[in-house]
């Protein structure tokens, strides 16, 4: 949860810093790369708020839009404030294209803090990208060309209308595949092996449990030899899971945090295990044992 909040600080950070630039050198942005880039940065900045806060609320969609679309907003009209209307309007529909973006994306991403770390490292060289394009703009034009925002205006409605566009049409495909979007499969492992506890002569397996189900997905076993297996679940994960497999004989509510299960003498085979009704599904794959 705190690296969660301290990746949106982050954003919001470097967002304030790229506005406070904007402000202060309202004056050199007159080319339409200049103004691109504002736009830009307003969708990536509002795109990675869309990313982290589904990570954050576990693809609770509303809450997550709710969020980031007011972020977008905010965002869109500070970096625009210093111009036009029509600059002003530009910036919070890219915004909020970057919103359906950065949700659609983040739907798809296995939550985990390698997840948001790779985001964070992201958005800070997007970020980085962004402002070195916003200086060279900057440092291209000279002070006596630096002109007042005033009289600078932009009178073409044809940027406007194309992003308005691109946002009803994304909303649109996002709205009618929302069932169809596979939920937390990027960085979601298919397999691991287990360590070996010598000592004891035990196998032991960590599996770790989110609002995106199980990682991994399935867990390699050898037969014969006694497993503790040990279901870790996300402390931000909703109370109330229920761990259900018939193969395993097991019918019981998981608590946040560790919940650890002895196997006996596993013999060889598939043994598959489930989430509640059965929406997020796992296995243990037992081999026989090499003589």
């Amino acid at each position: 949860m705190l690296l969660s909040v301290g990746s949106l600080f982050i954003v919001l950070l470097i967002t304030g810093y790229f506005i406070f630039r904007i402000h202060r050198y309202k004056g050199f942005i007159k080319s339409p790369i200049g103004k691109l880039s504002l736009m830009v940065m307003v969708a990536v900045s509002s795109g990675f708020i869309g990313i982290l806060s589904v990570q954050t609320l576990e693809y609770q969609i509303i809450p997550s839009i709710i969020m980031s679309g007011l972020f977008a907003i905010l965002a869109g009209f500070l970096a625009g404030q210093p111009f036009c209307k029509l600059d002003r309007i530009n910036a919070i529909l890219s915004g909020i294209i970057g919103v359906i973006l950065g949700i659609a994306t983040g739907r798809m991403i296995f939550i985990s803090s390698d997840a948001i770390m790779i985001t964070d490292l992201g958005y800070i060289v997007c970020s980085y990208l962004l402002l070195s394009v916003f200086d060279r703009q900057i440092n291209k034009v000279q002070p006596k060309e630096a002109v007042s925002t005033r009289t600078a205006r932009s009178s073409s409605y044809f940027p406007t209308l194309l992003l308005a566009s691109a946002v009803f049409v994304m909303l649109a495909v996002v709205t009618l595949n929302t069932n169809t979007i596979a939920l937390g499969q990027i960085g979601q492992k298919e397999t691991q092996l287990t360590a070996m506890d010598e000592e004891n002569d035990l196998q032991i397996a960590t599996i770790e449990v989110t609002a995106s189900g199980f990682n991994p997905k399935n867990t390699e076993f050898k037969a014969n030899t006694m497993i503790k297996v040990i279901f870790n679940v996300n402390s931000n994960t909703s109370s109330g899971l229920k761990l259900v497999s018939k193969d395993l004989k097991i019918d019981t509510l998981l608590k946040n945090g560790k919940n650890a299960f002895l196997l006996d003498d596993p013999q060889p085979g598939k043994y598959e295990f489930m989430l509640g009704s059965g929406e997020f599904k796992g296995s243990f794959t037992v081999a026989p044992k090499s003589k």
